[in-house]
């Protein structure tokens, strides 16, 4: 716990300043319900220690990692202040709260990479183009805490599986040998399907952490 302790003490003692927390404050607005995102050491600390315990990994820092639907960013940031290189992937800017997470991200001054197109447009670029999207392959880690759910709800029904399939290629073509891909779910409804989709794609090893934890493993 005190490697945990130096992490947040070196967190708490940035200030991203007001323009920051001016977006924060317009996210607020938009999402009243998302509480912990208003108070940034709160936040800072939940996701601190949910690194310590479900993506350890990261605290050793030295590992390119990618944050699939980063929201505000606190992963993001504490993966970055510990050493690892961080890029995030977000849904299309196609609405106010769109545009309110990418004003909370562009105003953090993390420098970190970010993208709003979506992580399966973002796949389907790395496919059809590797060339061009070099510096999204060998990579360590792929994080998805709660965004699968959201991703996957619209392809429900016939051809899911098909949809799955796709994505488990494109993360096992954008991580080197012996990374990872680390999925939590926040929706008991859409858990199951897609653990039961993972679970059957061939292109990454599945092993299940807990009922909604999963790490799926490029084998090389």
């Amino acid at each position: 716990m005190e490697r945990l302790a130096k992490i947040l003490a070196s967190l708490y003692e940035v200030d991203h300043g007001a323009p920051h927390h001016q977006a924060l404050m317009d996210l607020k607005g938009i999402l009243p319900e998302k509480m912990t995102y208003w108070d940034r050491n709160y936040g800072l600390q939940q996701m601190a220690e949910y690194a310590h315990h479900q993506v350890p990994e990261i605290l050793d820092g030295g590992l390119r990692v990618l944050d699939v639907g980063p929201g505000v960013g606190w992963f993001m940031e504490v993966a970055k202040v510990c050493g690892c290189s961080v890029r995030g992937v977000d849904a299309p800017i196609s609405s106010r709260s769109g545009e309110a997470y990418c004003r909370v991200n562009a105003t953090a001054g993390r420098r970190v990479a970010m993208r709003y197109t979506g992580v399966l447009d973002l796949i389907a670029g790395v496919s059809s183009d590797p060339g061009e999207w070099a510096h999204w392959f060998s990579l360590d880690v792929v994080h998805a805490r709660g965004s699968l759910d959201a991703v996957f709800r619209p392809f429900k029904g016939p051809g899911f599986g098909g949809v799955l399939d796709l994505f488990c290629l494109g993360v096992s073509q954008m991580l080197r040998p012996g990374g990872f891909l680390h999925v939590s779910h926040n929706d008991d409804e859409m858990a199951e399907p897609i653990l039961a989709g993972l679970e059957q794609s061939s292109w990454l090893r599945f092993q299940r952490v807990n009922r909604f934890v999963t790490r799926h493993w490029n084998d090389g």
